[in-house]
């Protein structure tokens, strides 16, 4: 964490962001590792990614990723889909279960999802166990009984450090939250 970085309230949250602006959020809940992407999924932001996910899987030899893209993203360009692999080369070798969560309802959501789930079925070699939902709570719903560890922590807390990561994504893109990396979320 990055001193004085720490939000003052009342308790203290399990949930740490990483890195987070009004385009992602980067958090951790233990070896769980979140990434929420906003409208746009740019290439100098999965840069930065890259770095925080090579931290990450340096901290914790085996991990859980939890990617949330909301409803209404749009795809990401070629520069950022060429990080992304990048990104992908670098966390699927520790990753014992992958979420991605593409929020929304409708036939972009819809497609969008089963593009998703069609791309795990056939591409390169993924996590050892993925999941493409339509919500974080179905998402963490399905990691369940692939964290039984201590490292992925309490289930409970788990899912209320998530809630507390996305609530913190749209607070700070609301304006309630200054940028700054390795802080609680609130």
């Amino acid at each position: 964490m990055v001193p004085g970085s720490e939000l003052s309230y009342s308790r203290r949250m399990d949930a740490e962001v990483i890195d987070v602006d009004d385009e992602h959020l980067v958090g951790s809940y233990n070896a769980l590792l979140v990434l929420m992407w906003g409208a746009r999924t740019l290439p100098e932001k999965v840069a930065t990614v890259l770095v925080q996910a090579r931290a990450f899987t340096e901290r914790w030899p085996r991990i859980a990723v939890l990617v949330v893209v909301e409803q209404g993203s749009e795809i990401p360009g070629k520069e950022s889909r060429k990080k992304l692999e990048e990104l992908a080369k670098i966390l699927l070798p520790v990753t014992v279960a992958l979420v991605y969560v593409y929020e929304g309802t409708g036939l972009r959501a819809s497609a969008t999802r089963t593009l998703m789930t069609a791309l795990t079925l056939v591409g390169p070699p993924s996590a050892n166990q993925h999941k493409v939902a339509r919500t974080i709570d179905q998402g963490l719903d399905w990691l369940v009984p692939f964290l039984a560890g201590a490292e992925f922590g309490d289930e409970s807390a788990r899912r209320q450090a998530v809630m507390d990561l996305q609530q913190h994504f749209i607070d700070f893109r609301a304006g309630k939250h200054e940028a700054r990396s390795g802080e609680h979320a609130p």
